[in-house]
């Protein structure tokens, strides 16, 4: 399942809380144009740049701190074969100050 990043928009993660290395927060994404929000809750490895994120809906999100103010995650989604389920793509997220 190749997803074409333009289909989602802008993907934004906002982080609520944060207790040592484990977090919680809300994103929000464009699908079949309509916004949609879903929480999710990850770890911090030990290294301090590997992530780990788990989606509430569905979704599992593998990332490195690449600097300060920049974060590649990859996105997997399983499925059963032939389904059409199944997903894998890139995000690189960029940090907003507001």
């Amino acid at each position: 399942g190749y997803v074409n990043g333009e289909e989602f928009g802008t993907v934004t993660f906002n982080i609520t809380e944060q207790n040592g290395r484990i977090f919680n927060g809300e994103m929000t994404y464009l699908m079949n144009g309509t916004d949609v929000s879903e929480g999710f809750a990850g770890a911090i490895g030990a290294d301090d740049k590997t992530l780990y994120v788990t989606e509430f809906v569905s979704g599992y999100d593998f990332g490195t701190v690449i600097s300060e103010d920049e974060i590649e995650l990859i996105y997997i989604q399983d499925g059963e074969q032939d389904s059409g389920a199944a997903e894998i793509f890139i995000q690189t997220l960029h940090r907003v100050v507001e």
